[in-house]
């Protein structure tokens, strides 16, 4: 009915090498912005030489202290991949549920190995490997990214989670023919499952990093790398789509130019490490004042611009002065300010570049007559 186990351990042992050689490059190339990886590695080599071991002598369950070791290794192995899964989602540094998981393992095994019980060797590392699947579903439930993976990992470890809660469920029925070579079809069941997990499992990580990657990548080509908000080219692109937009439905869009007043002075007078710290701090202001279509990008030194979906003049102008009164009661040093050029325009806007322009007149009027106010250009 199901393939033989040595051919599925053969194909688990092979599977799960091909993901330590995959691991392990990426671990090489991202390990300073993904983390996880060198954990997910070292579980799927531990993985790998379990089931090769487990081939080569299928007697190993009557040799206590080699059975013991090798079967740790693969508790161990499935409590990596939880400790890496919280890494690389970042969460909360909580050891002890591995500790106490591995502790309780150790202890049963040793108890097993005293009283010579198979089948108690057998039920300690099915529930720990059990619990780390739970803590698996867990990390992953408070995970709101990758949702694929998610879903697959997922799925694959509540197959998991029935496959050893029945076996275990027969185990404590009394039937004792326990072990991965046990001439039963329970066991062959959960052979199947259990070998095709190791593969599946470690596919859906690696589409986890990799969406990773591509996102990180995304990030790098669209957002400034000091402060976080949208570059120049992302910034027209998106202003672009807005404008068009605007055309499209008749409505009013505006945009707010924006020049750090005195900036080479704060580089010149307390070093360019305070000058960054200006340029994030007031990235983070105005990104609490601004609702979520609004769209805000860096230029390029001290300036910046925001984009104002469906915003008329009055409103436009509101918008620039809670900025530059939010930058008054800053606790920072050194203090600055900023000037505000200020432009609309109502469906007919010809391009972006032309509003850009009659925005950045209305900073050049703001900066002339005195800095730190909001000017603006009315609309056509």
């Amino acid at each position: 009915m199901f393939p033989e186990t040595r051919t599925l351990l053969l194909g688990m042992a092979v599977s799960t090498s091909f993901l330590v050689l995959v691991l392990t490059t990426l671990w090489r190339q991202q390990r300073r912005e993904v983390h996880g990886l060198g954990e997910w590695s070292l579980a799927f080599l531990l993985m790998s030489i379990w089931a090769a071991v487990t081939v080569i002598y299928p007697q190993l369950s009557q040799w206590w202290l080699p059975a013991t070791f090798f079967s740790l290794l693969l508790v161990l192995s499935h409590l990596l991949i939880y400790e890496g899964l919280r890494r690389f989602l970042q969460q909360p540094k909580v050891y002890w549920p591995s500790i106490l998981l591995f502790s309780v393992s150790l202890a049963g095994m040793l108890l097993a190995a005293a009283l010579e019980s198979i089948p108690l060797r057998y039920f300690s590392a099915s529930m720990v490997i059990l619990c780390s699947y739970l803590l698996i579903l867990l990390s992953m439930r408070r995970s709101r990214e990758h949702a694929v993976a998610t879903a697959v990992f997922s799925v694959l470890a509540l197959v998991m989670c029935s496959g050893f809660l029945y076996r275990v469920g027969t185990l404590l029925a009394g039937d004792l023919r326990v072990g991965l070579y046990a001439p039963t079809d329970v066991q062959l069941l959960v052979n199947l499952v259990f070998t095709l997990f190791a593969p599946m499992a470690g596919l859906s990580l690696v589409l986890m990093v990799n969406e990773r990657v591509q996102s990180r990548l995304h990030e790098l080509a669209t957002c400034d790398s000091l402060t976080g908000v949208l570059n120049r080219r992302a910034f027209l692109a998106a202003a672009e789509a807005e404008l068009e937009r605007s055309r499209r439905y008749g409505t009013a869009l505006g945009l707010v130019m924006i020049d750090l007043d005195h900036f080479k002075r704060v580089n010149d007078t307390y070093g360019h490490q305070a000058g960054d710290r200006v340029l994030v701090d007031f990235t983070q202001r105005v990104k609490l004042l601004l609702r979520t279509t609004d769209v805000f990008g860096r230029m390029g030194g001290e300036e910046f611009i925001l984009l104002l979906p469906q915003t008329a003049l009055n409103e436009a102008l509101q918008v620039a002065e809670r900025i530059r009164c939010s930058l008054a009661v800053a606790d920072i040093n050194p203090p600055y300010t900023a000037s505000f050029g200020v432009a609309t325009a109502v469906g007919g806007a010809p391009a972006i570049e032309s509003l850009i322009a009659n925005a950045d007149t209305a900073l050049y009027r703001a900066k002339a007559t005195g800095r730190n106010r909001v000017e603006f250009t009315p609309p056509p």
